[in-house]
C-alpha cells in the first residue's frame, strides 16, 4: 500500500473494515466473532511496518520476528486510516484506532448522528477533522424523478445487502430492509 501512497505523492487513504459476511469467513476458516480483534491487531502491525525499521510482534493473530516493510509511505508517519464499522463497538473502536471512522452508506442521519456522539471528540491518532461518510445517490431533474428511476436498482443492491447479512452487523438491522426503511437516506 505505501507503493500506491507513493504513487500518488501522498494522497493514498487506507479503509480496512471487519467484514460481515458469514461466507467470506467460513471460507478462510475465520470465527467472525474475532473480526474486531482482528482488524485491531492489523491496524496495529500495519502502523509499526510502516513507521519502523524491523517489527517483532507476538499478538493473538500475528507473530512477526523483524519483519520489515518497504517502502515506507510517503506520508508521514503514514496514510490516513478511515476504518469501517457499523455496530457501536466497533464504531468506537475505529475512532481509537484510525483516523476516522468510516460511516456506512446505510444508516439514517440518527443513527450516524447518535453514533457520532459516541466519539466525540474522535481520540484516534491521525484525526484530521473529517468525517468521512459513503453515501448512495443518484441525480435526477428533481428528488422524485431521481427517486423513481434509481429505486428499483438501488432496492435489488440493497435486498443482497440484506440476503448476505449485512442487517447482522448494524446496530439497526432494519436500515438494509427497503421496505421498512425507506429510501430517505439517499442523497
Amino acid at each position: 500500500f505505501a507503493t500506491i501512497d507513493a504513487m500518488t505523492d501522498g494522497k493514498a487513504i487506507l479503509g480496512p473494515i471487519g467484514g460481515y459476511r458469514k461466507a467470506e469467513f467460513e471460507a478462510f476458516g475465520v470465527d467472525r466473532r474475532e473480526r474486531g480483534k482482528r482488524v485491531a491487531e492489523s491496524v496495529e502491525v500495519v502502523k509499526r511496518l510502516w513507521t519502523e525499521d524491523e517489527v517483532h510482534f507476538d499478538g493473538e493473530f500475528y507473530q512477526l520476528d523483524g519483519a520489515t516493510a518497504n517502502p515506507k509511505p510517503v506520508q508521514d508517519p503514514y496514510p490516513p486510516l478511515w476504518i469501517g464499522a457499523n455496530k457501536d463497538a466497533a464504531v468506537k473502536r475505529a475512532a481509537d484506532q484510525g483516523s476516522a471512522w468510516l460511516v456506512n452508506p446505510h444508516d439514517k442521519e440518527d443513527v450516524i448522528e447518535r453514533q457520532r456522539g459516541l466519539i466525540d471528540p474522535p481520540g484516534g491518532d491521525g484525526w484530521h477533522g473529517l468525517q468521512p461518510a459513503i453515501k448512495d445517490g443518484f441525480v435526477g431533474e428533481t428528488d422524485e424523478d431521481a427517486l423513481s428511476t434509481y429505486e428499483p436498482y438501488i432496492k435489488e443492491f440493497y435486498d443482497w445487502y440484506e440476503r448476505a447479512g449485512q442487517g447482522e452487523a448494524m446496530e439497526t438491522p432494519e436500515a438494509v430492509d427497503l421496505d421498512a426503511s425507506g429510501l430517505d437516506q439517499f442523497l
